[in-house]
């Protein structure tokens, strides 16, 4: 095990796309605006097979932080990653596939370990009201973990693999997205390669958030009536799904900062079969925020609203 490692070379590491501030001896106060500071690196080279992971947790004010990882391996050798606590989970391994990790500016509040078949464990920590990843979760070999820790919690993680000239295929955003407020079925159908705005792989955080508010199955849909838009500052601040039944959770009938509206702005009637086939933005050249939203049915498009956010 190398601590504070300065040349991870000779692999190919995939990390979180989250932004963490790095060590500094700086004092000043806007260095921990984003996250918090990395007080050390630890890396492992993968000995042997995996066989075991021990996840250590903590909570504090009502939060629980990952504050280390035990592995564990078929050679009876074993190494610590970070720190032990009390509270542990242990999950026996076949066939190490990565994590899946909920993640927060604060560090990381909850795994789940991938096995052999994709299987995945049950969450270790918490997954709620944070994003949520599975860019950890890799086909390849995995030969070596790098985790990052401040003075008490797990802030970063890393996951290395052989070296290739060229990869076969392009991961979907359903794997190397952050997503809020919680991961996507694996089983959605997405359609990749188009960018909206400021594209999500090339975005800060590379943060989506999203709402399923057709439901399981698309059950919600027969009781959809509408779409409304709350604007702020002249840019779309969130899109409301209006029901014909109260029945629907909150999770499906808002997406970002919604006001309270009596109805919609764009009727449906999804009691009568009409549904949405298409989304679309109309944005500026030099903008990353939309204009305009359309929403085409199975009739015709409509302009739901248009905004210009230069004002």
């Amino acid at each position: 095990m190398v601590n504070n490692p300065k040349d991870p070379v000779g692999l190919d590491w995939v990390k979180l796309p989250w932004p963490i501030k790095g060590s500094t001896n700086s004092n000043d106060r806007r260095y921990y605006i984003e996250g918090c500071q990395i007080l050390y690196t630890q890396r492992v080279i993968l000995p042997s097979h995996l066989r075991q992971i021990t996840v250590s947790r903590i909570e504090m004010e009502d939060t629980e932080y990952i504050t280390g990882l035990g592995l564990s391996f078929d050679d009876g050798t074993s190494t610590q990653l970070g720190y032990r606590s009390r509270y542990n989970s242990s999950v026996d391994i076949a066939a190490f596939g990565g994590f899946v990790v909920a993640v927060g500016t604060s560090g990381i509040h909850g795994l789940q370990i991938i096995d052999e078949g994709s299987h995945v464990s049950k969450w270790v920590g918490s997954n709620k009201r944070c994003p949520q990843t599975r860019i950890l979760k890799l086909e390849e070999e995995i030969v070596a973990i790098t985790a990052s820790f401040d003075g008490f919690k797990l802030l970063s993680v890393a996951l290395g693999r052989p070296l290739q000239r060229k990869r076969k295929w392009e991961r979907s955003l359903l794997d190397t997205a952050l997503w809020y407020p919680g991961l996507p079925p694996d089983n959605l159908r997405m359609k990749d390669g188009l960018a909206v705005g400021r594209p999500p792989t090339k975005s800060r955080h590379n943060l989506i958030f999203w709402v399923w508010f057709g439901g399981p199955g698309g059950s919600y849909l027969q009781y959809l009536t509408g779409i409304s838009v709350t604007r702020s500052q002249g840019a779309f601040a969130g899109i409301e799904f209006h029901f014909s039944t109260g029945s629907i959770p909150i999770t499906s009938r808002k997406l970002g900062l919604c006001d309270d509206k009596e109805g919609p702005d764009f009727a449906i009637d999804g009691a009568g079969g009409e549904y949405i086939t298409s989304v679309y933005g109309k944005f500026a050249h030099s903008a990353d925020q939309a204009q305009g939203l359309v929403v085409c049915h199975k009739q015709a498009p409509r302009v739901l609203v248009k905004a210009d956010i230069r004002g």
